[in-house]
Parts: structure tokens; sequence; C-alpha cells
């Protein structure tokens, strides 16, 4: 009797394998655009580039202000009643009033307010820059692990295939005295552990899909993955070089050297109070008598005038209770800090560059040596079998050469997916944008071949 709870795993992957047969094709470049167009972290960097550039034009301002108000209203005082000779009063009063202020000299604080919202806006950005490329990176992770294990389950399920067919002319060739039980013991124990591979396959293959369709904010079952995992080259222009560009490239290198810019407009502003401030300031008020508004007349249209005062102001801060000392060590120590930053940045990228690179490399070595692999492990897979069937080979004989068709098949896949896995993490650690399709490794176009 065959049991359901064994049924059901299998079940699950034919119902989503008939499910991607009938969906839309996704390639590489389609799953990227979907993450960065639902990403919310992206969104929300996004935002932070716009409040910068916000930032960035108040510090502009500063420059020269000017402003406009107008006020009116009405005062009604009640006249007392020791003195007859006061009256009940009804004041109306219109005021306009048009202030501009002109720095001129401020110890260099508006430079460096300016110098300090500007740095701020190119951190913001790089920063988004880098939201985006880890992003990505995921993605395209994502997207060859469900690659892969998609082709390691036909690879699993073809040695099911073969395993049975073995384990079924071994109890043929039992019953016919040919071999001994044992013989059958063993192909039933290969049998056993192809399946229960493809059952640990199956489970990889669902968790590799719900991690693609939660990076690209898909609650559907409705797509299909298009690009197959096949080697193409990209041009390795050594080591150094990649560190060079990755130092001159790289999003986390440019943030970190903008906040270093930043620190150190912020000991400029610091340093300002150290100086004196001109200004020159002029104000116009028009309105029925300004400056008095409540002694205006009733008459909302009488007496109006126009009033201008123009001055130049110096101030200097003679003492602040060391608060101008205190700003600047605290400008100091976010400089150093900033510095220290920027160090550790740089030596983790040369540290993403080396991994990115060996593991490229390894890849590339693994591929050459597995291209006449697999060809070899079946042709003298479909020997044994054949011997196997006359009576000229032995059950281990075919499981062993079994054994070699499925692991230079998987070696293969392995080694292909980590190649572009490493093609991208070192595109990546380069700084190049792996979110446009432009500048993605290549990839090969679809295939219907399978491993």
């Amino acid at each position: 009797m065959i049991r359901l709870h064994r049924l059901a795993p299998a079940v699950a992957v034919w119902l989503m394998l008939t499910a991607m047969a009938h969906a839309e094709p996704m390639s590489l470049a389609d799953a990227l655009r979907q993450a960065m167009a639902h990403n919310p972290s992206i969104a929300n960097q996004d935002v932070q580039v716009r409040q910068a550039d916000i930032d960035y034009w108040r510090a502009q301002f500063q420059r020269a202000s000017l402003s406009l108000d107008l006020n009116g209203g009405d005062n009604y005082t009640v006249s007392g009643m020791t003195t007859a000779s006061q009256k009940d009063q009804n004041v109306l009063f219109v005021n306009a009033n048009s202030t501009l202020r002109v720095p001129l000299f401020t110890g260099w604080r508006i430079t460096g307010s300016i110098e300090r919202a500007e740095q701020g806006v190119a951190e913001r950005k790089a920063t988004l820059f880098a939201t985006r490329q880890n992003v990505a990176l995921s993605v395209i992770e994502a997207y060859w692990d469900n690659q892969r294990q998609q082709k390691l389950y036909l690879v699993n399920q073809d040695q099911v295939k073969q395993a049975e067919e073995i384990h079924a002319l071994a109890k043929t060739r039992l019953r016919a005295g040919a071999i001994a039980p044992i013989d059958v013991n063993r192909a039933e124990v290969t049998l056993i552990s192809a399946q229960a591979g493809l059952i640990r396959n199956e489970g990889n293959m669902q968790v590799a899909r719900a991690r693609l369709g939660n990076l690209l904010f898909r609650n559907d079952d409705t797509w299909t993955l298009s690009d197959d995992p096949q080697f193409q080259a990209i041009p390795d222009e050594g080591r150094e070089i990649w560190l060079a560009r990755a130092l001159r490239q790289r999003p986390e290198v440019q943030a970190a050297d903008a906040r270093l810019n930043a620190g150190k407009a912020g000991l400029t502003i610091a340093r300002s109070k150290l100086f004196p401030e001109f200004a020159l300031t002029a104000q116009y008020q028009y309105g029925n008598n300004p400056f008095r508004p409540l002694a205006s007349s009733n008459n909302v249209l009488a007496a109006f005038e126009g009033t201008f005062d123009g001055r130049a102001t110096m101030t200097y801060n003679l003492f602040d209770n060391a608060e101008t000392w205190r700003r600047m060590q605290e400008a100091a120590l976010t400089i150093e800090s900033a510095e220290l930053d920027l160090t550790q940045t740089k030596r983790q990228i040369k540290t993403d560059v080396d991994q990115a690179h060996a593991q490229l490399t390894s890849a590339a070595s693994r591929l050459s040596r597995l291209r006449r692999s697999i060809e070899i492990a079946r042709s003298t897979r479909d020997i044994m079998a054949m011997r196997y069937k006359l009576g000229a080979a032995v059950i281990t004989d075919v499981n062993d050469v079994q054994r070699a068709l499925v692991s230079a098949l998987t070696e293969n896949l392995e080694a292909t997916i980590d190649y572009l896995v490493a093609a991208a993490r070192l595109y990546q650690a380069v700084g190049r944008p792996l979110a446009e399709p432009s500048a993605l490794p290549p990839t090969p176009a679809p295939t219907k071949e399978q491993p």
C-alpha cells in the first residue's frame, strides 16, 4: 500500500513544474527590473536622496534671505468711565513688510554649510547605488540558485530512472539464476539513495523558488526562468586592475569619502564662530503709519506711507561658555572617525575583490577540466549498462559508472553556476552597476538542451 505522505512532495513538485510549463518566462534582466521597481529599501534610499536635495537648497538660500509679510487688524478700545472726554475707538491697520538680509562675511560658515549639504547628497546617492547593488546581487544569486536546483532535479530524476531500470533488471536476472541476491540488494540500495536525493532536491527547489519570489515581491507562482546556466567567459583584467577600479567606483568608498568631506565642512562651520560676521539688512514697510499700527486712523485707507530702513551690522561672539571649542573638538573627532571608516571600507573592498576574483578563477579552472568528463562518463555508463544486460558486468560496476556520471553532471553544473555568481560578485565588488542589463556579466541565450 502506497503511503500518501510519501507522494506529497512529488505531487507538489509535479504541480509546480506543470504550472511553470505554462508560465510566462522570466529572464535575469526581467527579474532585476522587478526587484528594482518593488524593493522598499531602494525606495527608502531614494526618499533619503530627495531629502538631502532639500537640505542642499536650504543651505544655498543662506547666501541671502528675503521675507515678505502682510499684517492687518481691527483694534477696538473701550473708553473709561472716569473721564468724560474719552471715547470709544475703532482702529484699523494694514502694513506690508519686506526685509532683505545679505551676509557679507560669516567666517566661511555659509560655504561650509553648502559643502556639507552637497556631500550629504553625494553620500545619499552613493548609499542608494550600494543598496541597488546589494539587491541586484541577491537577485542574481537567487536566480541562478533556482536554476541550479531545477537542473539538479533533472539530473537526480535521470539517476532514479536509471536505478529503477537496473533494479528491475537485477530482479529479472536473479529469477534466472544469473546473479546472487546480494546484487539485487545493492541495486535496491542505489535506488533508495537516488530517491532520497531526489526528495531532498524537491525541497531545495521549493526553498529557492520562495527566496526568489520574495526578492521579486511576487505572490503568484506563474513565472518560470528562461536563462540557462551556461559558461561564457568574461575578460579577466587581472586582480590589480580590478582592485584599482573598485577603489574608484565602489559606492561604499564614495559614501565614506563624502562623509569625510562633510566632517571637514563641519569643522569649517564650527571655526566660523571665531570670526566676526558682517551683513547688510534692508527693510521697507508700507501701510497706515508703519511701525505704529495701533495709532492709525479708523479709516483703513487713510494715512498710507512707506518707511525704508537700511543698516550694516557686525556680530562677534566674545564668550559662549566654550561652546565653540567643544563644537570644534566634536568636528575633529567626526573627521577622525570618518577617516578610519574610509580606511576600513577600502580594506573590506580589497577583501571582496580578492574573494570574488579567486572564486571566478577557481570556477573557470574547474570548468576547463570538466568539459570532457560528462561525455566520457555518459559513454561509459551506456557501455556498462549494455554489458550488464549481456551478463558481462556486475552490479557494482554499473553503480560506479552511474555515480561517476551524476558526479560529472553535478560538478559541471555547480562550476558553471559558481562562475556566473562569481562574475556577478566581481562586478559588484568593482562597482559595476548590476541592476542595468547592459552591465551584467554575459548570459547565454536560452537553450532546450538538458544537462
